[in-house]
């Protein structure tokens, strides 16, 4: 699995064209290779969620497997909240391609050494 991230920032203007600042928005996109595809399949995981988070009207965005492979934005308010946003992205598809090397497990055996 790939994770594509572009960040990108916009210059927001006041009513009358002054400056505002600025606001920052994460576009992420995975890519999977035909195994993972397959497995996804199998297991019915297109619905998958592979990143909530909270919006600013009081709700819970989620972003599933199938939205993240046609690509997700999110919008942020400074560097720091774009930061934090990618972050966590990355650990919520790290964590998905741990779902993924679990689903490639069944049959077979892990051993854990302490």
């Amino acid at each position: 699995m790939k994770l594509y991230i572009n960040r990108n920032q916009e210059d927001v203007k006041g009513l009358f064209g002054g400056s505002k600042g600025v606001k920052f928005s994460l576009n992420c996109r995975i890519e999977l290779d035909q195994d993972e595809k397959n497995l996804v399949e199998k297991y019915k995981q297109w619905d998958l969620t592979v990143h909530s988070f909270p919006t600013t009207s009081s709700t819970t965005a989620r972003w599933s497997l199938a939205d993240m492979i046609k690509g997700c934005t999110v919008t942020c308010e400074g560097v720091g909240a774009l930061f934090e946003s990618e972050e966590e992205v990355k650990k919520a598809c790290a964590n998905t391609k741990v779902l993924l090397n679990i689903m490639n497990s069944f049959g077979g055996q892990e051993v854990v050494e302490f």
